[in-house]
């Protein structure tokens, strides 16, 4: 099972296999180096993508994006944080939350955002 000249093949059953191995590859083999962490994040991931994916595994690319957004933005006890917050020193807003206007858009004061920055 390979690409021939760059397309998957025409059977949809070896294209979803050949796409679900180069995801596997591209999320946990690509370094083996690596001291662990990744591995533990990538495998978050790929749970997450296996659940979503179950009833139609051709439909894994249009899910990755939010259950990287999940990933992201889930609180972490260990650091007290998101990882999203620890990335960009400031917390997740969803677009939802700035139109309906949320208590904590309500609440949001830019000067003590650029302090803590």
């Amino acid at each position: 099972m390979c690409l021939e000249n760059d397309r998957l093949p025409p059977n949809a059953d070896e294209a979803r296999k050949l796409q679900v191995r180069a995801l596997k590859y591209a999320l946990i083999e690509a370094h083996p180096q690596a001291n662990g962490q990744a591995e533990v994040a990538n495998r978050i991931i790929l749970n997450g993508l296996k659940k979503r994916v179950e009833k139609a595994p051709e439909s894994w690319a249009d899910e990755l994006l939010p259950i990287l957004w999940a990933y992201r933005t889930t609180y972490e006890v260990s650091s007290g944080t998101t990882r999203f917050q620890l990335a960009y020193g400031a917390v997740a807003v969803v677009p939802l939350e700035i139109n309906h206007t949320s208590t904590r858009i309500q609440k949001y004061e830019l000067a003590a955002n650029i302090e803590e920055a």
